[in-house]
């Protein structure tokens, strides 16, 4: 027969592990938040989400770096062309995407965010 005190314990370590588990999810997620807020962060995450949507078949995905007051970004197609994303300034509000000799897109960075929060 099982007593009430085991049936206590067993609740309350039951509600210490969830605390617990709770815990650690929150101190991962504020361990992200400054990475969240980066630009060249928002610039990836943009420039991915635009060659995703256009169907691009991504080799090595853009890689950014800051250099002479813009951002210049390169990657590669599976198809061999060359990836250039362009965003000016050290906090970009736009961007530029390039793929081989086609613009994919020439606009907001924060327009292609926000339309991915809305899916």
């Amino acid at each position: 027969m099982i007593s009430l005190t085991t049936i206590i314990r067993s609740g309350v370590m039951t509600l210490a592990a969830g605390a617990m588990a709770a815990c650690a999810v929150t101190t991962q997620i504020d361990s992200l938040k400054p990475v969240a807020g980066d630009a060249v962060a928002a610039l990836n995450s943009a420039a991915d989400g635009v060659l995703i949507s256009e169907g691009v078949e991504i080799l090595v995905a853009p890689v950014c770096e800051f250099s002479d007051e813009s951002y210049d970004c390169a990657g590669t197609t599976l198809s061999g062309e060359t990836i250039n994303v362009v965003a000016p300034g050290s906090d970009p509000e736009t961007m530029t995407i390039v793929v081989g000799d086609k613009t994919l897109y020439d606009g907001s960075i924060e327009a292609v965010l926000q339309k991915a929060a809305e899916r």
